[in-house]
């Protein structure tokens, strides 16, 4: 009796989680108010503003403040807003071009903003941990919640004041909640899944792929549906209903919170089609299965989708060959990486190219559906956790059985999903990073969750969730804690350290700042930055003008970094004989008064160069 009690006293996966939540606090903390990203300064100073003021005004068209739209970081990080009203002067550009900064508030000023996306993250990994436990089971929630919320690049994209934050986090709680809501057939929970699917769009308007994912979700569902046809049918009207009300909710949400796309829909609808396509082909191809299900299901009685059920019910199994071909994709692009590190895609084309077709336009890289495929998948496969791939591996070896478990449906659709976000962000010209494929990462945790899941299921042992559990949390500690603390910047030792996968990305702008502060005289030191950063940190003179009076300003120090190097040398002979600034020379020093190579990749390098007198 007492070693029963002991199991159900420390194997109770709710205690798990809470030691979970307070260790993801912990980290997420951790460098809160250290560091400023690019772009986060128009969040801080302009956008988030200018959201509340819009509000305040009911100066409905003002509240699109970002074409993202970011509206969801401008709520959930108001805290910040309310406690420094002023915000707006926190930084101010001189006429001089120096940057005047409150450098004793910066740290605070900053952490008033990112911890509501610390603390509101860690209310949605226990949401997730609640509704992945009713899809699932409660120890596939917790093993779920421990992988994404531990998941180096998502705690750096949460530290953030960037629309990414939150995308991933409500996207992924729509999405199973969604999925729950199918499982039950509860108005409810499609009311909520409609909500969070609303507050995803108000993040980043990729969410829109959601829409066109669920419905394929419910249509696989019927298919793979072994009931009766007349409960087959009546639940696949039932699930259409149970989209409809998440569709409208979500539009609903993003009326109420986006005014301006309620008042002036004509200016922002067209913004929602092509931000998942430069075109409305993708809307228009999507259009043609949802109008042939509708008329196949309310008009026709179901023939058509009766004959395909039974071929989908016979062969569903076939399609868990899904999450081994997602994992045997990952581990070829790791091995090809490994084994061909020469190739001109890695060593020649820049991770950050933004389109695919800057290969051929620029590098003059000639690229076949292979290499696409190659520097497609490279990102997520570099920067997935060990215990994430040793998951998905476990997942795979399962699939091999071709026996259709429970969870088949979610799997499938789940795995299908990662195929479909590549596959649309290659017919869009887009060249994938980190950031841009960051809603695929809490999806890859629940498929490693069930890996270990089924692995779980062969073993007989009375603990074997408290030691899998273990197991999983060291692992995934071991991984943030080694990234610590440019959580962002995590990427695999696999990735040989002469490849990036991401810049330093306002990383290292306060270490920089630090050692300049602890010079002698640094108040009266001048300092020009070629990206964010440093000059909120600095207590000296600092600039990022490309151009000022070189008669006048004269930086003393020079801090460089790749993505400035890349910004600058585009158009520095300009800039240099308009002001006399001498930085592009400093980029080929070796010498540097002070450096720091985030991750340990000597690319990703923030560098303190003394200038030249």
């Amino acid at each position: 009796m007492a070693h029963q009690e002991k199991i159900q006293k420390w194997g109770n996966p709710n205690i798990f989680f809470g030691i979970f939540l307070v260790c993801y606090l912990f980290f997420a903390v951790s460098h809160l108010g250290q560091f400023l990203t690019a772009d986060e300064n128009k969040w801080l100073y302009e956008r988030i503003p200018n959201y509340w003021t819009a509000i305040a005004d009911q100066k409905w068209k003002k509240t699109f403040i970002n074409d993202k739209p970011g509206v969801s970081v401008a709520i959930v990080s108001s805290p910040g807003y309310l406690l420094h009203p002023d915000s707006r002067e926190h930084c101010v550009d001189g006429e001089d071009r120096i940057i005047r900064c409150n450098t004793e508030a910066s740290e605070s000023f900053l952490m008033a903003y990112r911890l509501p996306l610390v603390l509101m993250n860690g209310l949605l990994l226990l949401a997730l941990f609640l509704v992945i436990s009713r899809l699932v089971n409660p120890w596939v929630g917790l093993w779920s919640a421990l992988l994404i919320g531990l998941s180096p690049p998502l705690v750096g994209i949460t530290q953030i004041v960037n629309p990414d934050a939150l995308l991933w986090s409500f996207a992924s709680l729509a999405t199973f909640t969604f999925f729950l809501a199918l499982k039950t057939q509860k108005k409810k929970l499609a009311l909520l899944a409609g909500f969070l699917l609303g507050m995803s769009l108000l993040s980043k308007y990729v969410a829109l792929i959601l829409i066109p994912f669920y419905f394929g979700v419910l249509v696989l569902y019927y298919l793979f549906s072994d009931a009766q046809k007349s409960e087959a049918s009546a639940t696949l009207k039932n699930h259409l209903g149970a989209l409809g009300i998440t569709v409208i909710t979500a539009i609903v949400t993003v009326c109420v919170l986006l005014p301006a796309f309620l008042f002036y829909p004509e200016s922002y609808f067209k913004k929602y089609i092509e931000s998942i396509a430069h075109t409305g082909a993708f809307a228009l191809i999507a259009l043609v299965p949802i109008i042939f299900v509708l008329l196949d299901t309310f008009v026709f009685k179901n023939k058509t989708l009766e004959m395909l059920r039974k071929i989908g019910v016979s062969s569903r199994q076939y399609f868990l060959w899904l999450p081994i071909l997602l994992f045997a994709t990952l581990m070829v692009t790791i091995a090809t990486r490994l084994l061909f590190p020469g190739l001109e895609i890695f060593t020649t084309l820049p991770f950050d190219a933004k389109e695919i077709s800057t290969a051929w336009k620029v590098y003059f890289i000639e690229l076949n559906y292979w290499k696409i495929l190659l520097l497609e998948w490279s990102p997520l496969a570099f920067s997935l956790t060990p215990v994430v791939l040793l998951g998905l591996g476990l997942l795979s070896w399962r699939a091999l059985k071709r026996e259709w478990p429970n969870e088949g449906l979610w799997i499938v659709t789940l795995s299908l999903f990662a195929f479909g976000y590549i596959g649309v962000l290659i017919a869009t010209d887009v060249l994938t990073t980190i950031r841009y494929s960051i809603i695929l990462y809490p999806f890859m945790g629940f498929l490693a969750a069930m890996g270990f899941w089924y692995f779980s299921e062969r073993i007989c042992h009375t603990y074997k969730y408290i030691f899998l559990t273990l197991f999983i949390f060291v692992l995934s500690l071991l991984s943030l804690y080694l990234s610590k603390p440019f959580y962002l910047n995590y990427t695999s030792s696999l990735l040989p350290k002469a490849s990036i996968l991401t810049d330093a990305w306002g990383y290292g702008g306060y270490e920089a700042a630090e050692y300049l502060n602890s010079l002698p005289d640094a108040e009266n030191i001048t300092v020009w930055a070629d990206y964010y950063g440093v000059c909120e940190f600095f207590v000296g003179k600092c600039l990022t003008a490309y151009t000022f009076d070189g008669t006048v300003i004269k930086p003393d120090y020079f801090v460089l970094t790749r993505r400035g190097n890349i910004r600058y040398g585009s158009r520095f002979m300009r800039w240099e004989e308009k002001s006399g600034l001498t930085a592009y020379k400093h980029y080929s020093d070796t010498n540097p008064a002070w450096q720091i190579n985030i991750g340990g990749h000597p690319g990703n390098y923030v560098r303190v160069i003394k200038a030249v007198k």
